[in-house]
């Protein structure tokens, strides 16, 4: 009898997982990555690891986002499709932390195994290809636009042109053509991009605050900074909605509107901003005072705050200049720089090839000068 009543009771358990993991599902595919987040925190036992990555990145929380996907890796099977999967999730990840040669050797092993187990004109391949593209995005722009082009062609095929497959890649090919400076056919693919996440979506959908925000970059790259504030402004509100203050989307927000404000002389404003940007990049710092930085290790997404301090510095820095030539404000500017300084030597740290450290030296000499 108690035999019985413990592989009931084990039987319950794994169905109540299974169903989270179907519930956890159903809240990422509408965006609702709040819900899914608060039932992924009160679940128990779940072995859905791929789907709890899914929600700990979404979330900005890469630290948890690579532990789950390294136990889905370690869980599948060799040359699969849980193995691809977890592949590619973990090349997405590395790309985040700036560890550019991994993510590539990661979504490179993926799509191997996909074109293996699916040929070409796959969605899965296409995933792939969509994502080597991002990897590819910085260092090679001739070969990421070709591989969304891929996947942009692949995804119509299957899905159709008003799919949301086919709007994100929409979305990585205007990001290329406006690092290629051809700005109108940037803007055609963000804006074909919108209209169809808003009809996917009437609700609303966090990807719409990334489409807002490269709208408002394209519009500040031609010297609109009105038009770039007020895209700002609409991710920043997507962003709020669905993620909360907490979040690396809504830091790099704050960031660009900063940018602007400190652009047109308002320094104090613009500090205000770069400050919010810390706190919403913190595990666990809060404080509004704007003279006060947080313990580095506590960042989300470090790159994105070594970028907001850096920001901070210039901005006290002008501020003392340009208005209060006050000493204090030369020395709250100093204080960022040397959060940017003990910043700089952690992220170097956790680069594993060479090729990414010289590339984010780019932005750490700015830092050091």
């Amino acid at each position: 009898m108690k035999r019985l009543l413990l592989l009931l009771l084990v039987v319950n358990t794994s169905l109540f997982a299974q169903d989270s993991c179907l519930q956890i599902k159903a809240l990422l595919d509408q965006g609702n990555v709040v819900e899914a987040g608060k039932l992924l925190d009160e679940a128990n036992d779940l072995t859905c690891h791929q789907l709890a990555g899914e929600v700990y990145m979404r979330k900005g929380r890469f630290d948890l986002a690579n532990e789950s996907f390294e136990k889905a890796l370690a869980q599948a099977n060799v040359n699969t499709e849980e193995e691809a999967a977890s592949l590619n999730s973990l090349g997405i990840i590395s790309w985040n932390k700036g560890d550019y040669f991994k993510a590539n050797e990661f979504i490179t092993r993926a799509l191997n195994i996909r074109m293996k187990l699916y040929g070409e004109n796959h969605e899965k391949t296409a995933a792939s290809f969509n994502d080597l593209g991002l990897v590819l995005g910085a260092s090679n722009p001739s070969a990421a636009l070709k591989n969304y082009t891929k996947a942009l062609q692949i995804y119509g095929e299957i899905f159709g042109e008003k799919s949301q497959k086919y709007a994100q890649t929409k979305v990585n090919i205007g990001i290329i053509y406006r690092g290629l400076q051809e700005f109108n056919k940037a803007e055609t693919n963000f804006q074909d991009a919108l209209t169809i996440w808003k009809k996917l979506f009437p609700e609303g959908h966090p990807n719409e605050g990334f489409i807002y925000t490269n709208l408002g970059l394209t519009s500040n790259a031609i010297g609109v900074y009105s038009l770039a504030e007020s895209y700002y402004n609409q991710a920043l509100e997507v962003y709020k909605k669905h993620y909360g203050e907490k979040h690396p989307e809504v830091a790099a927000t704050y960031n660009l509107l900063g940018n602007i404000r400190n652009r047109e002389g308002e320094f104090e404003e613009a500090i205000g901003l770069y400050h919010k940007s810390l706190i919403s990049n913190s595990k666990t710092f809060n404080n509004t005072d704007i003279e006060l930085n947080p313990e580095v290790g506590s960042a989300f997404n470090a790159t994105t705050m070594l970028t907001t301090l850096y920001f901070k510095a210039q901005a006290y820095e002008d501020w003392h200049y340009n208005v209060t030539l006050k000493f204090k404000d030369l020395k709250n500017s100093l204080n960022a720089l040397q959060s940017c300084d003990t910043l700089v030597d952690q992220i170097r740290r956790l680069q594993s090839n060479e090729a990414d450290k010289l590339q984010f030296g780019s932005v750490a000499s700015q830092v050091l000068e």
